[in-house]
């Protein structure tokens, strides 16, 4: 009789135990589902950090994201404001998006000064794509694999509905990194990826939100930067603002 009774509490046990996990796993997968309805196109979130306020004595603060797109347990997010003020190239020659400099700056240099090792292991490797001008001919290169990346002219019609969606103001860093400000309106013109009219001329954004298909000299020094990424809900819990 002893011997029945232990094994009906080893059984008992057991089931607890296996119901326990059970409840475990059905509350992270409501949590993850609930972590993920949270995040909206049109939202923006709060991910990794970056010198914004041009004074390096207080420390970086944290980046804001706009989320453009949401597709499955990823979501595309662009910085809310331009962050820094670079040249697409530094050469003044054919240079596409898969040998210009600022593409090596963004996965090379900014993803480690943003990003700590767990952000960066939430951002995901993507295909992206040498998009073609839709007003010009122009060699775009080809397709590359990156983590951060610019948007093309496609994808900037593509997810923002509007050119005044499109306009952009940068952060004191990047305006004292030499960023012109439009007097008019306040905002600055930022880098897309796809080739401009001619082949050292890569496409812009202007700061009231057009964009500007024969685009800026690839060398000009006083056009911002806005990365953009996609990034993995399952490995990232993003922070509304």
């Amino acid at each position: 009789m002893l011997i029945k009774s232990n094994c009906n509490i080893n059984k008992r046990s057991v089931l607890f135990i296996t119901l326990i996990m059970v409840i475990c796993v059905i509350c992270i997968i409501l949590a993850f589902l609930i972590r993920a309805n949270n995040i909206t196109i049109g939202s923006y979130v709060v991910m990794g950090s970056y010198e914004q306020d041009n004074d390096i004595l207080n420390g970086k603060e944290p980046i804001e994201w706009l989320v453009l797109a949401k597709e499955n347990n990823k979501v595309l997010l662009i910085s809310r404001y331009a962050l820094d003020s670079l040249p697409y190239s530094e050469h003044l020659k054919d240079i596409p998006w898969e040998n210009c400099s600022l593409r090596t700056w963004l996965n090379a240099n900014f993803i480690n000064e943003a990003f700590n090792a767990d952000e960066q292991d939430s951002i995901i490797i993507s295909n992206i794509t040498a998009d073609k001008n839709p007003e010009h001919d122009t060699e775009q290169g080809g397709d590359t694999t990156d983590k951060l990346f610019l948007l093309s002219m496609k994808e900037a019609n593509e997810y923002f509905d509007s050119d005044a969606a499109r306009q952009c103001k940068c952060t004191e860093y990047c305006y004292a990194q030499g960023t012109c400000k439009s007097s008019e309106t306040g905002n600055c013109w930022w880098w897309m990826r796809t080739m401009g009219d001619i082949d050292i001329d890569a496409t812009v954004v202007d700061d009231e939100g057009p964009l500007q298909d024969c685009g800026d000299r690839v060398t000009v020094k006083e056009t911002a930067v806005r990365p953009a990424m996609w990034v993995d809900l399952r490995n990232k819990d993003l922070v509304k603002k």
